[in-house]
């Protein structure tokens, strides 16, 4: 699973991908982390905009 790590949030698409082909793990939670975080940010500065 070594082709998951390091890869950066804006690569969440393809991480996802590759951990679905192989295994759930750690970075698949990671990737919906940032996934989450980036559209709670968007919302939060829209609201606030």
């Amino acid at each position: 699973n070594s082709l998951c790590y390091g890869v950066v949030p804006s690569s969440c698409r393809l991480c996802a991908y590759c951990t679905w082909l192989l295994i759930f793990d750690l970075m698949l939670l990671l990737c919906f982390f940032y996934f989450f975080l980036t559209i709670f940010v968007f919302i939060f500065l829209y609201i606030n905009g």
